[in-house]
């Protein structure tokens, strides 16, 4: 049994969500403050670690969805078209996160790219995996 509920979830997804959107918004911008500067490599895989973090979540989600019409669990799912939003914002949210990695690994040297990243996927997934 869950100590949490779905809204919790959605409460740290919108989190997630809204932070992605102010990087986003700050890096495409330029309208951020100027101590903030040396923390754009940080903005760049902030972006790649959650958007990763949101589609992993998202995919385990569907491969429950997949689950549970295989073994008869309130019918077939993949009748309807929710599993099918499931699969798009999967591929959304894959392409979204090469990107950002693209920008991130285009702008400073993969030693330090690569371990932001990956912290960043890893705090991320792991927060919102413990939740899920």
């Amino acid at each position: 049994i869950s100590r949490y509920s779905d809204t919790d979830v959605l409460i740290l997804v919108g989190i997630l969500v809204t932070g992605i959107s102010v990087c986003i918004y700050w890096l495409r911008s330029g309208r951020y403050p100027a101590r903030l500067e040396s923390l754009k490599p940080e903005m760049f895989a902030f972006v790649a670690g959650a958007t990763g973090a949101l589609m992993n979540v998202i995919f385990k989600a569907t491969g429950e969805l997949a689950k549970g019409s295989v073994a008869g669990i309130g019918g077939n799912t993949w009748l309807t078209i929710h599993p099918y939003y499931h699969v798009a914002a999967v591929a959304v949210l894959g392409l979204g996160m090469l990107c950002a990695l693209n920008l991130l690994l285009s702008r400073v040297d993969a030693v330090i790219a690569t371990p932001l990243y990956f912290t960043n996927l890893i705090v991320c997934s792991s927060t919102i995996g413990l939740l899920f």
